[in-house]
Parts: C-alpha cells; structure tokens; sequence
C-alpha cells in the first residue's frame, strides 16, 4: 500500500525513486518543478499539465551552476511562478553551500565567481518565494525532498482517516531518521 502519490515532472532526466519507502510516483507534466504531491496541484484539461501550489526542483550541482548563470532568465521565470505558493519552491542541490563558495567541484574551470553564486541565492531568496537548500549528496538531496513531500501530504490530509495519518506521520519520521545518517 501507498502512503502518498509523488508527482514527477516526465522532463527529468535522473528521477528520484525514493525506494525503499512506500509512496508511489506517477510521471505527469508538471508547469514548475521536478516533483509535488497531487493535493497540490491542479489539472489544466486544456493541456494535461499539472499547476502545482508547492513543488520541488532538483538540480545537481553542474546544473544548478547552470541554471543560474547560462539558463538564468529560463530558471529565473521559473522561480516566479512559485510567488503566489502559500509555500516556497524548494530547490534542492545535490551539492554542498561549500562548494560553490570554495570554487570547487562543478566551479573548477568555469569563469564564474563565487560572489555570483552567492549574490543570487541571497537576491533570489530575497525576491522570490524560493528556498535552497544545499543537501551534499543525491541521497540526501533526495530525502529532504521526500521529507518535504510528505509534509505536504500530511497537510493536506488532515481530513483523512486517523490511520492513515499515523502511518504517514510514522513514514515521515522515518525518512527524517535516514536523513540523519546520510547528512
């Protein structure tokens, strides 16, 4: 049995399959993110994209690297369309804060300061309804996403039956234990 649906935009080239754990993934189109819960979305019938209300953006460190510098309008954009979520996009980096701040990793060769970096998170975090958050590793990266996801789910399912939620709220602990000793 599933716990939760995770939602996973079909545009992602190395999805999270967060295994072991019992949530199930179906891969739609989403208009903003990597991945949500379907009670926070809706459907454009018109197109089939799902409008998510919070979501959440992978990005590896090359990827984030580029994303904010030689795709930054693209990306840029993208971060705006979570102004008007009761919660902010979360982009999840797969690399350490460190590693951009001490030029390495996917900084080594590439003519970019870490003041840039630093300067965007900080601008962006200021003027958009954005959140980074720098996870050192694909597992980390993709346990925070999961804990994140789950919160939402729990949100919403506050009308659900108290077994379920229990069970929910117990998987969520559970994957924040993991969380610790991956971190």
């Amino acid at each position: 049995m599933y716990l939760a649906t995770i939602l996973r935009d079909t545009r992602e080239r190395r999805p999270w399959e967060f295994r072991p754990h019992p949530v199930e993934t179906r891969d739609v189109t989403l208009s903003t993110g990597d991945y949500t819960v379907a009670a926070c979305c809706s459907r454009d019938p018109g197109t089939g994209t799902y409008l998510p209300g919070f979501a959440v953006e992978r990005k590896t460190g090359r990827d984030f690297l580029h994303s904010i510098t030689w795709e930054r309008e693209r990306f840029e954009a993208q971060v705006g369309r979570a102004d008007g979520w009761p919660e902010p996009l979360a982009v999840v980096v797969e690399e350490t804060w460190a590693t951009f701040t001490e030029g390495r990793g996917p900084m080594r060769g590439r003519d970019v300061h870490p003041g840039q970096v630093r300067g965007t998170v900080a601008a962006w975090s200021e003027a958009y309804n954005v959140e980074f958050r720098f996870v050192g590793s694909r597992r980390a990266g993709e346990l925070y996403a999961l804990c994140r996801l789950l919160g939402q789910e729990m949100d919403a399912g506050q009308r659900a039956p108290v077994v379920f939620r229990r069970k929910l709220a117990a998987l969520y602990l559970l994957v924040r234990a993991e969380m610790g000793s991956v971190e």
